[in-house]
This record gives structure tokens, C-alpha cells and sequence, in this order.
């Protein structure tokens, strides 16, 4: 008769071990009738123990919603690293979305209320979001009359366009800042508070309110 020695692998420990050395007999009885199956369990005598009750290990979830934290930080990092190198790289890609519906007949285009948005925005200058740095109202002046506004304005939504056009002046500014090697830089929480107010001046609606 032939023998055929199971040897488990290294997971596995009791109880679980008396399940799986009947799965593996049951299915060679099946595939090869007249076959011992001779266990060799390993693990028991000879492998590696849990020592004080897995204490080391962190409960269910943390470890994972700790690495989606990091990974979401990276994500974001690395988009403001592209928005830096191309300020308008968001409102290139709306763009090219395509209109979101049919504009009716005598109605204003989606693109006139957020260039009218602008233009006020940059009459105040830098008061809107001093802790960027210069520049803010001359950026706005030049997102206004960029080609990109008025297909991305057709492809998005008002609460969508604005938080992306607050992100485009911040970005601008942050990155004309950087490559005149400011001394001093706004860190991403107060960029990011910059951003939340620059998008309240172009209609976006403040959190925790409806329109």
C-alpha cells in the first residue's frame, strides 16, 4: 500500500489541524483509492508559539486603517507635488469631461459667474488668504481668462469647480513662492484652511450648511 506522509504548513495549529488532515484524506480516498494518509503534525512539538495571548498584535482594523491613513496622506501629498508643477493640471482634466447637460436657451454660461467670482475675488488682493503669500489676486486675474475655465465650468458641478479652482490659485501661489525660494511657506493644514475660504469666495458652500 502506498503512503503518503502530510506534512502541514507552518500556520497551522490545533483544532484546525484534525480538520484539514480529514480534507486531505477524504480527497486522495477520492483521487487515489487504497492511498494511507499518514499526518505528520509539526507545528504542535516544534513550531512557533503566540506568546501572552497575542498581546503585540493590534486589534482588527487598526493596522489597516492605519496604513489607509498614510496612504491617503501620500495620495494627497503627491497631488499638490502636480498641482505645484502645473497649478491648472485639475482644470485641464475637468476639461476634457465633456459638457455635463445642455445649457437652455437664454441662460448664462456655466464659466461668466466664476470669472465674475474672480474678478472680485482678485479687486481684495491677498486679504482673502494672506498666509499663502503675494500673488493671489494676479492669479486670479489669470485663472479668469484661462481657456480651461469655461469646458471645465460646462463639466463640473458649482461645488465641484470651486474647491478646484481655490486649489489652482493656492497652488500657483505656493509654487511661485518656491521657486523664489521663499524663507517662509504656509505648512498643508494652513494651505488646505486658504483653500477652504478661497473656495467659499468663488460660491462653494461652507460645510455643514445647504444651499
Amino acid at each position: 500500500m502506498t503512503t503518503v506522509i502530510f506534512i502541514h504548513g507552518t500556520g497551522v495549529r490545533p483544532p484546525h489541524t484534525d480538520a484539514l488532515n480529514a480534507r486531505v484524506t477524504a480527497s486522495l480516498a477520492e483521487a487515489a483509492p487504497g492511498v494511507r494518509v499518514v499526518p505528520l503534525d509539526w507545528g504542535e512539538p516544534y513550531g512557533a508559539r503566540l506568546a501572552a495571548g497575542g498581546a503585540s498584535i493590534p486589534p482588527d482594523g487598526v493596522g489597516a486603517t492605519g496604513r489607509d491613513a498614510e496612504s491617503e496622506e501620500d495620495d494627497e501629498a503627491a497631488a499638490w507635488e502636480r498641482l505645484y508643477r502645473d497649478p491648472e493640471a485639475e482644470l485641464a482634466l475637468a476639461a476634457t469631461r465633456g459638457t455635463s447637460g445642455a445649457i437652455p436657451p437664454g441662460a448664462a454660461f456655466p464659466d461668466e459667474e466664476f470669472r465674475e467670482r474672480l474678478a472680485a475675488l482678485a479687486a481684495r488682493g491677498e486679504s482673502v488668504a494672506p498666509e499663502l503669500g503675494p500673488g493671489l489676486g494676479a492669479r486670479a486675474i489669470a485663472l479668469a481668462r484661462s481657456p480651461l475655465l469655461a469646458p471645465a465650468a460646462e463639466a463640473l458641478d458649482h461645488e465641484e469647480l470651486a474647491p478646484l479652482l481655490a486649489r489652482a490659485l493656492a497652488a500657483a501661489v505656493i509654487a511661485a513662492a518656491l521657486a523664489e525660494d521663499a524663507p517662509v511657506l504656509c505648512d498643508g493644514t494652513t494651505r488646505d484652511a486658504a483653500v477652504d475660504r478661497i473656495a467659499r469666495e468663488l460660491g462653494a458652500t461652507a460645510p455643514g450648511s445647504a444651499r
